[in-house]
């Protein structure tokens, strides 16, 4: 996987490929190519509500299992359902694809 500046790198080995470090929920809508590359893979996200200096998270879920397949779609759809004052960051672990991998994401949530 290519080195972009959102992402610390893990080891192929490991469950999870990746994580993207926490980015503002405004990214989201001028959101550039390669976080939007990543954002299409399965994984697990946080949303994050800032207090003060502090992050506080507001909720953990998964995408690459039922309707929502990314976590692009997830993120949009928590975008669109949750007013503007729920979370104002996110951050994701990104998941490899394989099907024998992809069953442990709801377990990681």
């Amino acid at each position: 996987m290519k080195e972009v500046p959102y992402m610390k790198k893990t080891k192929k080995e490991h469950l999870i490929k990746g994580y993207i470090r926490p980015q503002k929920r405004s990214y989201l809508k001028h959101i550039s190519s390669s976080l939007k590359k990543l954002l299409e893979l399965r994984g697990v996200y946080v949303l994050y509500k800032k207090r003060g200096k502090k992050m506080k998270i507001f909720r953990i879920g998964s995408a690459g299992t039922g309707k929502n397949k990314t976590l692009f779609g997830r993120l949009k759809d928590h975008d669109r359902n949750y007013e503007v004052t729920s979370w104002d960051y996110f951050s994701a672990f990104i998941i490899e694809a394989t099907a024998k991998k992809r069953r442990y994401i709801t377990d990681i949530e």
